[in-house]
């Protein structure tokens, strides 16, 4: 029995501490994610560190972090999809935004709540892309809708390519729901 038990728990184990591995380093990119916006924020060397002191020993970020589960993925690649975001807003720099999609597409890979964000992204998005263009009415709507299309394509293909291998695993496309 106490042979049995060993091989049943041993792969259960390992992988349970491989996913505790991968979500302590993703909480602590996530955490360094938060610490080099500040930084382009241009917000002063001791109140940045205390603030990312302050978010690394949050009690949900160190459990997250260290429970194998998905949140330390997921809070990583939003908060590096948000950090490109800003930067993009900020400097109207495209790779920025190119940056910021990949990553929320790498967030949806992880979990399906980021759907929200990229959605709410992408609105954001047409807004900013629209403000910007001092063009005729048919140029501001073609170039918000071009930033637009860079942003939500690597979301709707991480999204298409997800249900794709739903469906040929479960015979439908969207079984989580």
């Amino acid at each position: 029995v106490p042979l049995l038990f060993y091989h049943l728990w041993t792969p259960l184990a390992s992988h349970m501490f491989a996913g505790s591995i991968v979500g302590s380093l993703a909480m602590a990119g996530a955490v360094y994610q938060v610490l080099k916006t500040l930084d382009e924020w241009g917000v002063p060397r001791a109140p940045r560190l205390i603030l990312v002191t302050i978010l690394a020993l949050n009690a949900m970020i160190v459990y997250y972090g260290g429970n194998g589960m998905s949140e330390g993925l997921y809070l990583f690649t939003l908060l590096a999809s948000c950090r490109y975001f800003l930067r993009w807003i900020r400097r109207n720099d495209l790779t920025s935004l190119v940056y910021s999609a990949v990553a929320l597409a790498f967030c949806y890979l992880v979990r399906n709540e980021a759907v929200g964000p990229a959605f709410l992204g992408g609105l954001v998005v047409i807004g900013i892309g629209w403000k910007r263009r001092s063009d005729l009415q048919a140029g501001r709507i073609r170039g918000a809708l071009n930033d637009f299309v860079i942003f939500e394509i690597p979301v709707v293909t991480a999204l298409a390519g997800w249900a794709v291998a739903s469906f040929v695993i479960t015979g439908q496309p969207f079984q989580q729901f």
